[in-house]
């Protein structure tokens, strides 16, 4: 048994079966975090408590450019990668 997650590491089945098991999320509250990195560290951050949607996404590249500046100055440039 792990410990820290109290969830066994192997499981067991009957010959010619493949072991499953089901697992349920109870860790607390889901928080989804978007970072901007810029060079001279963080840019722009927005942690919402539930998963990105279009309209929230939107909202977070209005944000965004706020502090963005025009090209080719310094955070003119955006790099997005869909990780």
């Amino acid at each position: 048994v792990n410990r820290t997650t109290m969830k066994r590491e192997w499981a067991w089945a009957p010959v010619g079966w493949r072991a499953w098991r089901r697992d349920f999320f109870v860790r607390g509250k889901h928080y989804s975090v978007l970072p901007v990195l810029s060079l001279d560290g963080i840019l722009h951050l927005d942690v919402i408590p539930c998963s990105w949607t279009a309209d929230h996404f939107n909202g977070f590249i209005d944000g965004l450019l706020d502090n963005m500046n025009q090209f080719p100055g310094r955070n003119s440039v955006i790099i997005m990668d869909n990780a």
